[in-house]
């Protein structure tokens, strides 16, 4: 019965590890598409900035309670640094988005349509 248990934890510890590969890979699709709105001047705020950032603080507590309260579980330190880079990174890119949209609605607000000369 032991054998059994120790086998199904170290399982369930190597598929906890490579939840880090899922979580980049599904960090990736947001960032391609911030990027792209970034490179192509077509900002717009169809991403939550209020999502990202909150998920950003509870991958920050995550990352943190993993360091400090678990320093050797290597599967959870790993996990949640992947977590902490990719929701960090998601939310700088999303708020520059937003920056860019902001600057972009002001410009177009100043521009004159209507000429009178």
């Amino acid at each position: 019965m032991q054998d059994w248990i120790e086998t199904l934890t170290t399982l369930i510890t190597l598929a906890y590890a490579g939840n880090s590969i899922v979580a980049a890979c599904s960090y990736a699709p947001q960032c391609r598409k911030l990027l792209h709105m970034l490179w192509t001047d077509t900002p717009n705020k169809s991403v939550s900035l209020s999502t990202w950032g909150i998920w950003s603080y509870a991958n920050s507590v995550a990352f943190l309670y993993a360091l400090t309260a678990r320093p050797f579980d290597t599967a959870f330190l790993t996990v949640a640094s992947v977590n902490l880079f990719g929701s960090w990174l998601t939310a700088i890119l999303t708020f520059w988005v937003y920056r860019r949209a902001d600057k972009k609605t002001k410009d177009l607000a100043t521009q004159s349509y209507y000429r009178f000369d």
